[in-house]
């Protein structure tokens, strides 16, 4: 019996042990079949359990912290800075900023007039410079031309927008019928209808607008994209009459997928960046009545008016026309059609790239090292610092596009150059943010942000997310042309 009574000690303790493991792991967690789990206190767990992949609520009431909080008892401020930047890095959405040009290679270039595959290859060269898209030509002229561009741009993975040049409607549907019917029709991203109409032509435009449009729907594609470019302001009152007069004229007769336009800043007699925040101030207020975004051209070639920008006159090119809220940006001009053509370009005609090929390729891998944040959220208006002209220029169409003062910034100090323009974004999720860019292109500044309370920024810049920046006063030292977009975290200051 003494025998029968130790194994049955035994077998007890052996038996309060394994309760102890079971119920007491050392990770808090209760013990899991690998179809369920079971909560330690109720009765069956039937309110906690989840399926695989689905979360539930937790009752956090009482708790100091939550799930999504990291624990920073005993780390250094540094530590505790990383610990922000990477959940901020976590929790950003991000995109590629649609970088496109106008227009394809020479057709000097192509595989039937010269050694097989070039034309690809010219292609290649672009999206190596971080192009990602093209709007042809004289594509429109040739029985071919149009489908080789087209695998061409595929074979690059790029996209490409026919230009159908403003040619009658039957002759557009017959080139559109076979790059629909093509085998790299799904490299085909829209259809530019007509380059700077003026105002007599809007009617005729609107006609053939929805034509096109008609045809598309007919084929099951009125998704893709149909739009057209518009003047700048400098093309007279003789061509556009009231400027904003004829963008809403444009807008309202056909209703098209992009509000487009140009506006070359830099001439021979020196750069008017602060005219063309005019004309994008006007573009601003059609896109906020209407909702249709806006994307600009960006000047990258000279000519014998314009003179070929520089590296930090692209980037303050790009910037002012994204601050403003643009969705994307275009090069003109990126290719060279023939030998001796007026233009500059960063592919020649014969395939050779330029000085302005690194300078557009530099800018781009700067703006897309941004990785698009700016692109979720909708400008809500501008401020000006330090440039009169600029503010006198943008508030022609509507005082209401400049703010005295946003998401408590009340102001800035620059201390040298040509001003500091400051697009004011909010997101869906009423975050709000601020994109700074240094307007001078030929000299660096520093910028100090005064807000009328403490907050934290987290700093998006050319490497990404760069700084999060805390205080009541925030100094950003900018280079030429340079901009920078400060999201402004929630909970600062709480």
């Amino acid at each position: 019996m003494k025998g029968f009574y130790r194994a049955m000690m035994l077998l007890l303790v052996f038996c309060l042990c394994g309760a102890v493991i079971v119920g007491c792991g050392g990770d808090g967690t209760t013990e899991t079949t690998g179809e369920e789990t079971t909560a330690a206190g109720t009765e069956d767990g039937s309110d906690v359990t989840t399926a695989p992949g689905t979360e539930t609520e937790r009752n956090t009431e009482g708790e100091t912290t939550t799930d999504t909080e990291e624990v920073t008892t005993g780390l250094s401020d540094a530590e505790i800075k990383k610990q922000k930047m990477d959940a901020i890095r976590a929790n950003t959405t991000t995109a590629i900023l649609p970088i496109g040009g106008w227009s394809t290679p020479a057709s000097a270039l192509r595989d039937h007039n010269t050694t097989a595959g070039n034309y690809a290859k010219q292609f290649q060269k672009l999206a190596d410079a971080g192009i990602g898209f093209m709007i042809t030509l004289e594509e429109w002229s040739s029985p071919t031309w149009s489908l080789e561009s087209l695998k061409a741009a595929k074979a690059a993975g790029m996209k490409l927008y026919y230009n159908a040049a403003g040619q009658e409607l039957e002759y557009t549907k017959e080139k559109l019928e076979k790059i629909l019917a093509s085998e790299d029709a799904d490299a085909f991203a829209g259809v530019y209808v007509m380059d700077e109409p003026n105002k007599d032509q809007l009617d005729g435009l609107a006609t053939l607008t929805k034509g096109i449009r008609d045809f598309l729907k007919e084929k099951g594609r009125e998704d893709i994209p149909v739009f057209s470019n518009l003047l700048p302001t400098y093309a007279g009152t003789a061509a556009t009459g009231d400027y904003l007069t004829y963008i809403r004229d444009y807008a309202q007769k056909t209703k098209p997928s992009y509000l487009l336009f140009d506006y070359y800043p830099y001439g021979k007699g020196g750069e008017n960046l602060n005219g063309m925040m005019g004309d994008l101030a006007a573009f601003r207020k059609v896109a906020n009545e209407t909702g249709i975004p806006m994307f600009p051209y960006v000047q990258s070639s000279g000519s014998n008016t314009m003179a070929e920008p520089t590296e930090n006159q692209l980037l303050a090119n790009a910037h002012i026309n994204l601050a403003f809220g643009s969705k994307g940006i275009l090069y003109f001009l990126l290719c060279e059609h023939y030998e001796g053509w007026e233009y500059t370009n960063i592919l020649k005609a014969d395939g050779k790239t330029t000085r302005q090929y690194t300078r557009v390729q530099s800018v781009n891998k700067k703006l897309q090292g941004m990785q698009g944040v700016f692109l979720s959220y909708e400008n809500q208006g501008m401020m000006v610092f330090e440039n009169d002209k600029a503010k006198a220029n943008i508030t022609k169409y509507g005082d209401e596009l400049v703010l005295e003062s946003y998401a408590g910034l009340k102001d800035a100090a620059v201390s040298k150059g040509n001003g500091v323009l400051i697009g004011c974004f909010r997101n869906q999720d009423g975050q709000e943010a601020l994109y700074v860019v240094n307007c001078d292109t030929k000299r660096n500044t520093s910028v100090t942000l005064t807000f009328d309370h403490a907050v934290e920024a987290a700093l998006w810049g050319y490497e990404g997310l760069e700084d999060l920046l805390e205080g009541e006063t925030l100094t950003l030292p900018l280079d030429r042309g340079q901009g920078v977009f400060l999201v402004l975290q929630k909970d600062a200051g709480n």
